[in-house]
């Protein structure tokens, strides 16, 4: 999962440098922060605009937000980070659960000499097993993605 990072990962630091041991405690990108940095970084860098990462792992659906930011607050771009729940997960245990993640959090990072703020909120459907759905659509000027799990539809504008 992209984003949200998981609280194992940033329970003692949560900076995104190498020297953040808590990281160690993680096989998704928190576990890997200078990869998570230079992607957050390349993106705000380049202003880019409408990025979606889809990832699954956890048997777990989670829908993130990402708002990138100067260190003023300037907003630049939005990234959404999408996870998708397990078609067939019959083993609790190995299921991930809403307490491994943090769901609100704003932290700094640094890309080529520039700071950035990047300020996360995350929500989690009910769980459950199931296919997940995505549906982009155009609507007025602006791009909806449409993200469906288990019959609740969340929409993110793009």
């Amino acid at each position: 999962m992209f984003l949200p990072r998981h609280r194992r990962a940033i329970q003692r630091d949560a900076s995104l440098i190498p020297d953040n041991l808590s990281a160690l405690r993680s096989d998704g990108w928190d576990g890997y922060p200078n990869s998570l940095r230079d992607v957050l970084g390349a993106i705000a860098a380049g202003t880019i605009k409408y990025v979606v990462l889809l990832s699954g792992d956890e048997h777990r659906g989670c829908i993130a937000t990402a708002l990138l930011t100067e260190m003023d607050g300037t907003p630049i771009t939005t990234v959404h980070s999408i996870h998708t729940a397990a078609m067939y997960a019959p083993y609790p245990f190995a299921n991930g659960i809403d307490e491994d993640i943090v769901e609100q959090e704003t932290f700094e990072f640094d890309y080529k000499a520039k700071r950035y703020h990047c300020i996360v909120d995350a929500t989690r459907p009910a769980p459950g097993d199931g296919a997940t759905f995505l549906h982009v659509r155009q609507d007025g000027a602006d791009w909806k993605l449409d993200c469906e799990y288990a019959g609740t539809v969340q929409t993110l504008t793009l």
